[in-house]
């Protein structure tokens, strides 16, 4: 529980910056949704983000201690077939400032014993 409280209290941390870089020129309200994933065999393959179409991006953190792949697809997300791979204890950033991918997000891991939190920044209605 620890862990989680950190990894929450470390992305509310580093919403602010964030939230100043998706600002777009017309001063549109952004939200941030922030969602802890516990690893589990349950979630290999689940949709983790779905279908959004007020996204502007997402940032990935994941405390794991292995790679975990997401996957910009409707059907599939593995190892050998993903979008993403994202390090161990690291993380990256997903913020487009054109065309944002705003359909669902696929996860799969290695490490089902870690968690992951995910940020999805959308514009407000």
């Amino acid at each position: 529980m620890e862990k989680i409280f950190k990894a929450i209290l470390t992305a509310f941390c580093e919403l602010r910056d964030t939230m100043q870089q998706l600002v777009s020129a017309n001063h549109r309200r952004v939200d941030a949704n922030i969602l802890t994933i516990e690893f589990s065999a349950d979630i290999q393959n689940t949709i983790v983000l779905p279908k959004n179409e007020n996204r502007i991006g997402f940032t990935v953190s994941n405390r794991s201690g292995d790679v975990m792949f997401l996957a910009f697809d409707q059907n599939n997300c593995s190892p050998q077939f993903h979008t993403y791979a994202i390090d161990s204890l690291g993380g990256v950033d997903y913020v487009p400032n054109r065309n944002p991918y705003r359909d669902i997000v696929r996860i799969y891991v290695n490490d089902i014993t870690g968690f992951a939190t995910i940020t999805e920044y959308s514009y407000a209605d």
